[in-house]
This record gives C-alpha cells, structure tokens and sequence, in this order.
C-alpha cells in the first residue's frame, strides 16, 4: 500500500562521544524500509595538543588528526601556530625525510585561524592568528611539497584548506613518489601544494616562501584537476632555475577570485599563472603586481589551446626580463578575455603589458596604457594582433565597433598608482572624473557588460561582471578599467574588517532594503550616505532586518554591521 509514497522521514540525530572523534550522526529512514547512514567528523587540533580531538579541550595534533580514518566532508580545525609534517607521503620509501607532506588522503576540509588556546565558541580569525603549514623541517631542510592532495575526483566534494598559510616547500628533488592512489607526484613540481585529478579549493590562505625546480613552483594542478582559490595572497614565491609558472594548470581548470599575486619570481616563464594542455583559467576581481619573469609573462601565460578569462583584474609592474609580454603572453592557438581590467607601469622590451603570438586577444572595457620598456626608456603597451571593444591602448581609444575614436587622446596621467581603494586587493583608481576623460566616456554600459557576461560558458556571474574590482556596483557609470570608485572606499570590503556572512537584497532597490544575518544574531546596522553622514541606525535582534529607502536620494550607501567582535561594511546602491 506504500509502493507509491515517495517522502521520507528525516530524523537527525546528534551524538558527542568523548572517543577519537566528534561525530555528527545523520539517518535517513526510507518508508519502504531501507535506512542510509552517513556521518561528519569534526576533529580539533592544537600544536601541544595529544589527546583524542573530540574537542579544544581534547584536541589532538595535525599529524594524528590526518591518520585517522576519515571520510568525505569530515573538518579539521586548526589553532594558531606552526604545524611540520612527519609523515611521507604514502608509496614513499621513508628514506627521503623529504618526501614527508600533508597528504590528504579524502575530500576533507581543513579550518585554521582559531586562536592558540581556542576553546568551545572560538571563531576563526587568521590575520590575528596564523595557522602555518611549514615546510621547513628541523636543521632547516625544505620538504618537496608542503600539501598533498591524494584525494579522488568525487562529485560535489572537494578537499578545503580555509585560513591557513602555507610556505617553505622546495621541490627541487628527482623522480617521484608513487602514492597509495596509484598516482606519480614529480618532486620537482609544486613546493607549497600538488593536486592530480582531484578537486580543491583554498579560501582565505597565503602562500609564500615556496619554490621549486620545475613547472609549478607554487601550486601544481593536473589531470582533470579543478582548482578554486578564493581571498587568498599568494606573495613572494621565488625560483632562480628555469621552471615555468608560480602555478602550472595542465589540462585543468582554474578560478581565482579576490585574490592578490604579489612579488613572485622565477628563472623561467609566468611568476604566477602558466596554462598548458587546453586547460581554462578564470580569474575575478584579482591583482596581478611586481612579478617577474626572466623570460616572457612576468605574471600570466595562456598557452596550448587553453582559455583565459580575466574581469576586473588589475596588472601593476609585472616585468619579463628578457624576453616578451610584461604582464600576460598569449600563445599556441590560445583565447584570452580581457573585461574591465587595467594594465599598467607593465615592463617588457616586447609588449611591455601584453604580447600574443598565435593566440586571440580580446580587450574589452580595458584600459592598457603607461608599460614599459625593460629599461623604461619609452613606452611598450601590446605586441601582436588584437580585437578591441570600449578599451584604451596607449593613447588611443576604441569605440564599441573596434575603431579609433578621431581626435580623442587618453592621458595616463588620469590614473593613479597601485593602492588600497577598498576591497579585498590593491588597485590602480581614476582620478579625472570629468567628460574629457575618455576612460570615463567611452566605456561600456552595465547592460552592455551584463550580455556580455552572458554570453560565456560558463557564464561570468552577473553580479562579478556588473560590478567593479573593488565591489561596487556599475550601474550609471561607463567607465573603463578595474574600478569605477570617484574617490578612496577603503570601507567597502576593506582587508581591514571582517565581511560577514550577511545578505543584503534587493541590491540595487528603490524601496525596501532587507538584510539577512545567516551566522550572527544581535547587532547594530548603521546607513550612511556617501558623504559619511548617518541616515539610518537599528538595533538587530531578529534573522532580518529592513530600512525603508523609498524617500532617500538614488546614489551610493555603505550599511555597516557592528557585532561584539566584527564589522562588517557593504555597498547598497538606491535607485
């Protein structure tokens, strides 16, 4: 009588076992009577930490916590201090103390920035509480590979390392190790991370300090791999040999999002992002600064029939050397999609700030003008064949068909040097908001952008497409480059505060604004015009908040969000 029925009863049940692990126990009880069982282990970790990492209280350490057995979306959390591996990877002969890494062996998640002495209600704070992955063994040796991801491909799972820095990895060894996945990892490739056909994210992370002998001195991504990094600084990684790329994406797919590529170096090609074997990069709302290259792409090389999409990015004093593409070298039947993005004080004796050969360069909405020669001597924006749309090269400026606008000159005076002008990266602002700026008059239109975006597959996100680099939003503004702020908003997602897990919608609105606190409760909300002058203030108790903007004046407002311990400061847009 129940064959045709297809609800079932849910019943969740939660049990803490002072045992080995902190378990959370989910059964599924089918009506036709089959019961599915599946389960969530929580671990806790500290550097003194000996006990079973049921809890703070409990906490074990890292090196135990990664033995025990653990399965798809377990979490490990992680308190401040430097953590070593001890153990080598598995397959690996023992001899090598080299070969000794954090292997992750599931798609589990690992959690830093909890204070040292994290107790039950910490949060994870890692700019005050740093959480090191370190490499660097006793008597200073360098492990070839800080993190290991062994872990298989598995639909809707992926390995997380949030919060954590990882540095001090040199792979700069011969041969490799065959892991216990049946899988060969080189132990010349990637000395802070080396991931093959898996999938990874890494959010809020800084890696630094790593190198390597060969392709990939940072991150090494292969074979299927889906790599996502996201808030995360990847700075002063450096190799003096000839390896190609800070991370090599080799038939793999990459997106970089709010993320910051700062002084990275190599004897080689791209300090931070090479591409090879059709594989597809994307990155949003990224900087791209003082890398160098001794060869060509001081900082990004597309090559071998691979895909880059770059919105909202900002390229600031990248240099190749010797040889060709300051900031980007498009190559071998590549694609490269420039959207909104600003290049400039780029270095390269061949494109100071973008070289193709064999590839397609599209610019759009793009600003490229003040790169340089290697020596600085005159100026060198772009080498090769490129399609152009509401974009500046040099002095010139293209219009929607591609055509120069006649009698109509860009002055690179009317953009400023790299700074923090809000948002989670440093970026280059306009500083002539006049109609005689042709950055200010001739760029594309939100809706322009927004079918562009759209037009993509995958597509580009509207709300990446339709704002700027620093997140503000587009609406009213055809301006070119990474940013359209008119002056410093170092309030709006500044790395200074802590930007909550809030809602906040309809953003634009033209009458009720509702916020939604998803992980907090009790604050104070506070709107402010874009004068600075206070136009709305509650108390909030409740899951959701509103403010009536019906009656206020259509422009720019930061809603702040103060908690006991965070703030958090947002751009509302009345319309």
């Amino acid at each position: 009588m129940f064959e045709k029925l297809n609800y079932f009863l849910t019943i969740i049940i939660n049990l803490n076992y002072l045992t080995m692990k902190k378990t959370i126990f989910t059964f599924v009880f089918l009506l036709t009577g089959v019961v599915i069982f599946s389960q969530a282990t929580h671990v806790y970790v500290k550097t003194t930490g000996s006990g079973s990492g049921s809890s703070w209280d409990d906490a074990t350490s890292l090196v135990n916590a990664l033995s025990l057995t653990l399965n798809d979306g377990d979490t490990i959390f992680i308190a401040a201090g430097i953590y070593v591996p001890e153990d080598s990877l598995s397959g690996s002969t023992g001899t090598d103390d080299r070969d000794k890494t954090f292997e992750l062996k599931k798609n589990i998640h690992l959690i830093g920035g909890y204070p040292a002495d994290a107790q039950d209600g910490s949060t994870p704070d890692p700019e005050n509480n740093p959480t090191i992955l370190s490499g660097i063994l006793d008597g200073g040796t360098n492990v070839y590979h800080v993190v290991t991801v062994t872990a298989s491909k598995v639909t809707d799972e992926k390995v997380l390392l949030e919060g954590l820095t990882i540095k001090g990895g040199f792979a700069d060894g011969t041969g490799s190790v065959t892991a216990g996945n049946g899988v060969a990892y080189n132990k010349n490739q990637a000395g802070a991370l080396i991931a093959i056909d898996t999938n990874v994210e890494l959010k809020k992370c800084i890696l630094t300090e790593n190198g390597a002998s060969s392709h990939g001195f940072i991150i090494y991504a292969y074979n299927n791999t889906d790599l996502l990094m996201v808030q995360c600084s990847l700075n002063n990684n450096s190799t003096t040999s000839s390896s190609n790329g800070g991370i090599y994406v080799r038939s793999a797919n990459a997106l970089f999002e709010d993320c910051t590529f700062d002084s990275n170096s190599t004897g080689g090609v791209a300090a931070t992002i090479y591409t090879y074997g059709a594989s597809n990069v994307r990155a949003y709302n990224s900087t791209f600064s003082h890398n160098q290259a001794k060869n060509q792409a001081g900082a990004v090389y597309i090559r071998n029939n691979s895909n880059g999409v770059f919105v909202n990015c900002t390229f600031y004093d990248n240099t190749s050397t010797a040889n060709k593409g300051g900031a980007i070298f498009c190559y071998d039947g590549s694609t490269i999609d420039l959207i909104s993005c600003t290049l400039t004080k780029n270095k390269s004796d061949w494109g100071g700030a973008i070289n193709n050969y064999n590839g397609t360069m599209n610019l759009t909405n793009t600003i490229v003008s003040g790169n340089l020669k290697t020596d600085g001597s005159s100026v060198s924006d772009i080498t090769g064949s490129f399609t152009f749309k509401n974009s500046i090269v040099a002095d010139s400026v293209y219009d929607a068909t591609g055509t120069i606008v006649p009698n109509v000159k860009y002055d690179i005076k009317t953009l400023d040097a790299l700074n923090d002008n809000g948002g989670y990266t440093n970026t280059c602002m306009l500083n002539d908001f006049t109609n005689s700026n042709p950055a200010i008059a001739y760029g594309m239109t939100v809706a322009d952008l927004s079918t562009l975006g759209a037009s993509f597959s995958p597509i580009v996100p509207d709300d990446i497409v339709t704002n700027d680099q620093i997140g503000l939003s587009r609406s009213g503004k055809e301006y070119m480059g990474a940013v359209v702020a008119d002056s410093p908003v170092t309030h709006v997602f500044s790395k200074k505060e802590d930007v909550m897990n809030i809602s906040v919608f309809p953003n634009p609105t033209s009458g009720i604004l509702h916020v939604r606190f998803n992980d907090i409760m009790g604050c104070n909300m506070q709107l402010y015009d874009i004068t600075g002058r206070l136009v709305s203030e509650k108390v909030v108790t409740n899951s959701v908040a509103s403010i009536d903007m019906s009656a206020y004046k259509n422009g720019l407002y930061l809603l702040k969000i103060k908690t006991k311990d965070r703030t958090g400061t947002y751009q509302v847009v009345k319309q």
